[in-house]
């Protein structure tokens, strides 16, 4: 079964909750419009590039002999090397609309990376992606939090 995705799933409130309580992390729901691209259209558009071309482009490019990766070229290596830079190029892409704080699209980009490691399942990823989604604009939008 899909045992890490679903613990993700229930600590994804809490560290949304410690995102926005120890650095004022803000995500503000601005129309109808935000909320479908938040749910559906960036979790799938997302994890379809971050995780089928870029993870796997990575991992199976570490896995080529002659690819410089010299250590990481071992399975668990390469696909951990995959995921970690898979993780920070997803959080640089999240820096222009949230500058430093970007930095915490870490947690879920390494999270993303591994259940994508472990499984390859792209729908787990994509629901996954909508659920932190969801928690963060929860905890930190004036328009929802009490």
């Amino acid at each position: 079964m899909h045992t890490p995705a679903l613990v993700l799933a229930a600590l994804a409130p809490g560290a949304a909750w410690l995102a926005h309580a120890a650095l004022g992390l803000q995500v503000q729901v601005h129309s109808a419009w935000f909320w479908v691209w938040l749910l559906l259209a960036a979790p799938l558009l997302e994890e379809a590039v971050f995780r089928l071309l870029l993870q796997r482009g990575l991992h199976q490019r570490l896995l080529q002999p002659g690819s410089g990766a010299g250590r990481w070229r071992s399975e668990p290596g390469a696909g951990y090397l995959a995921s970690g830079i898979t993780a920070l190029a997803f959080a640089a892409v999240h820096a222009p609309s949230h500058g430093w704080q970007a930095v915490w699209w870490l947690i879920p980009g390494l999270a993303l990376g591994e259940i994508w490691r472990r499984g390859q399942t792209l729908w787990v990823c994509v629901a996954l992606h909508a659920w932190f989604n969801v928690c963060l604009v929860a905890v930190s939008s004036p328009h929802i939090s009490p």
